[in-house]
């Protein structure tokens, strides 16, 4: 038997730690002082022949027996060889090892578990040999001869804490990028630090791993790497579509299971849920829009807007309607949050069912379907607010006829704030791990139904503003008639940028010829005043005018005035072959006028050239010396005007208004 210092340097610290416990008690045993014992007497030959006695195995140490790679096995009993090499132990009848040490009294044997055993429990037997021989029957075991070996890690509980990520979604597979490979890390305790005695379990069917160094890895086969005791990482797994969705993952080191750990496998990438969720309500709303385009078309003032920007106008203000934002916006909200949750737990969780919707949702719905439905009452009852500007504006949101009112900010800042938090906090949530939409808190609601009841309060106090439908001009003047309502006698006028001074209109104010019995006091559906001096940029066509009323709501639309000429003579000239060249300036005058002659009675003579040589300058050739100028523009409004060119005087011209309706004799 080899000296007991050079076991203990083959033996790890357990194994090397029995040998010296084992050393000291015969060391002990042998230093004890013995009585002298009486001769024996000398062996008659019978007693010399006797058979050996069969070594008998009582107990397995430590008990139950389950111990680490390295560890020590000590089995007790008697009449144990005492030379090492006669004992041989069998582990599920294929893996012998033999024994490490014999106590001297043959009592004792120990074994220590190759580093390199596969985990597992083994059912163990011993074979002895006595003198050289083999001995012809196994020796006795106890009945639970059963070996346990578990993990480096020793005997601390197998579990998964954690899977990161708790969502795995597929990725391209860089040698294949039409392939898609998953990957994930799982964290726990009680990993073996052997990458072999490690076993990945998922929905209760094991998978077949390819360890670090990644040798003879098949192509579908995923890729595992062991970082510690504590941390396992799995790679470029092309996972099955039957394995995809959540399930349950396990890792099993030796015979020993952790307890089954909840994960996702997205079959489907993280993205795709928000985005089918919110191209999905722009093609219902789309599809609403359709339905819509046939046979509707809004045009304000010769501009023409989508369908979509129609949902959000006022037809009788030509406004964008902030109840009406309001209303679609929290509708796409609710729509674009439910349809993420039903999406992301059917296609990465694969649960197909019928999600709930949360609690606030369906109240700020009511709130916002109640604050537009009783807008409208209240506009029907008081009146429209000021349309504003000529075109609709963003502007129009939190203005009221070009006055920016406090109450209809407010609600539109919480809608903005409210609506845009909501779609945040939904798209925050992981599509693999979302279970419901985010609750509306009850003092969000509160704040909602505030803000709401101001706004409908505003409303409600303020006076309805001015609405222009219609102007109607005199031609060649600044008489104007404006149709629509809520127009207010005491109201100031503004062209483009410039105001109009109360003392340039006839009688200081203006005049209703159309009282408005259903809108505000001293107001009409039509009133007409005159600009007694115009400005000659006034008489111009496409100018805005502009009606304030006097508690500052406005109310701006177009006019035109059509060909203007103006009182200013310019020579003329008669060439050799009698054609008679007259030079007109004026406003409005467009290359798309049409220019004609008429005689003295009226007949209608072709001219012969009509030039513009300058913006609003016409030169025109004809041969009558006096007769009536007829310009007519595009929009269809006529001027005339009669010369009449004295052949004594050259260059000396007399023009003379005559009226639309009818056709005066040169003078």
């Amino acid at each position: 038997m080899p000296p007991l210092f050079s076991i203990i340097r083959r033996a790890n610290f357990s194994v090397a730690l029995a040998l010296i416990i084992l050393g000291a008690s015969v060391g002990m045993s042998q230093k004890r002082p013995r009585t002298p014992a009486a001769p024996k007497p000398s062996p008659s030959p019978k007693a010399i022949s006797s058979p050996v006695p069969l070594p008998q195995i009582d107990k397995m140490e430590p008990m139950p027996t389950e111990v680490a790679r390295g560890d020590a096995v000590t089995f007790t009993g008697q009449n144990f060889p005492s030379n090492r090499e006669d004992i041989t132990i069998f582990l599920n009848g294929d893996r012998k090892e033999l024994a490490l040490l014999v106590s001297p009294d043959k009592t004792k044997f120990i074994f220590a578990v190759p580093s390199d055993l596969p985990l597992g429990r083994y059912r163990v037997r011993v074979e002895f040999k006595m003198n050289g021989k083999d001995v012809p029957f196994a020796a006795a075991m106890p009945p639970d001869a059963m070996l346990t070996v578990f993990s480096d890690s020793g005997k601390s509980e197998l579990k998964i804490t954690a899977v990161s990520p708790l969502v795995s979604y597929p990725k391209p597979l860089e040698s294949d990028p039409k392939k898609d490979v998953y990957g994930f890390q799982v964290i726990g305790d009680g990993f073996s630090v052997k990458p072999a005695d490690n076993f990945l379990i998922v929905n209760q069917a094991e998978v077949a791993v390819c360890w670090e160094p990644y040798k003879d890895c098949k192509p579908e086969q995923p890729q595992g790497k062991v970082v510690s005791r504590h941390q396992l990482e799995f790679a470029n797994w092309n996972i099955p579509a039957l394995n995809r969705g959540v399930g349950k993952m396990q890792i099993r080191v030796g015979q020993t299971y952790s307890e089954p750990f909840d994960f996702t496998l997205s079959p489907v990438d993280s993205g795709l849920p928000k985005w089918l969720s919110i191209g999905a309500v722009v093609a219902l709303f789309a599809i609403v829009l359709l339905m819509l385009s046939r046979g509707y078309r809004n045009i304000v003032e010769g501009r023409k807007y989508s369908i979509l920007s129609a949902l959000f106008l006022d037809a009788e203000t030509d406004t964008y309607s902030l109840s009406r934002l309001q209303f679609f916006i929290w509708t796409a909200v609710g729509m674009v949050g439910y349809l993420y949750l039903l999406l992301s737990r059917s296609l990465v969780q694969g649960k197909l069912e019928f999600v709930d919707v949360p609690a606030g949702l369906p109240g700020i719905i009511m709130i916002a379907a109640g604050t537009t439905v009783l807008a409208q009452g209240i506009t029907k009852s008081k009146g429209p607010k000021g349309s504003g500007e000529v075109h609709p504006s963003l502007s129009d949101l939190i203005s009221t006829g070009g006055v920016v009112v406090p109450e209809r900010f407010q609600f539109f800042v919480w809608t903005i704030i409210g609506a845009a938090v909501f779609v945040y906090l939904v798209f925050q949530h992981d599509p693999g791990t979302i279970k419901d939409l985010p609750q509306v808190p009850s003092g969000f609601l509160e704040l909602m139904g505030v803000s709401s009841l101001g706004y409908l309060g505003g409303k409600v106090a303020r006076r309805a503003g001015p609405v222009i439908d219609e102007i109607l001009t005199k031609p060649s003047s600044l008489e104007f008639t404006l149709k629509g309502r809520n127009l207010s006698k005491d109201a100031s006028f503004r062209i483009g940028d410039e105001d109009v001074r109360s003392d340039l209109i006839l009688n200081k104010k203006p005049e209703i010829t159309d009282p408005d019995t259903e809108g505000e006091p001293n107001t009409g559906k039509s009133l007409k005043f005159t600009i007694a001096a115009p400005k000659p940029q006034w008489l111009k066509d496409n100018n805005l005018l502009t009606i304030i009323n006097p508690d500052g709501q406005k109310a701006t639309l177009a006019y035109d005035v059509g060909p203007v000429v103006l009182d200013l003579l310019l020579p003329a000239s008669v060439a050799d072959d009698k054609t008679v060249k007259i030079v007109v300036k004026g406003l409005n005058l467009s290359s798309k006028s049409k220019v004609s002659i008429e005689g003295p009675r009226g007949a209608a003579r072709k001219t012969l050239k009509v030039q513009f040589i300058e913006p609003d300058t016409l030169e025109i050739t004809t041969t009558l010396p006096k007769g009536t100028v007829v310009i007519t523009n595009p929009d269809q409004r006529i001027i005339r005007r009669l010369y009449d060119m004295n052949p004594q005087q050259l260059g000396e011209i007399r023009f003379t208004d005559v009226p639309l309706d009818t056709n005066a004799q040169p003078d």
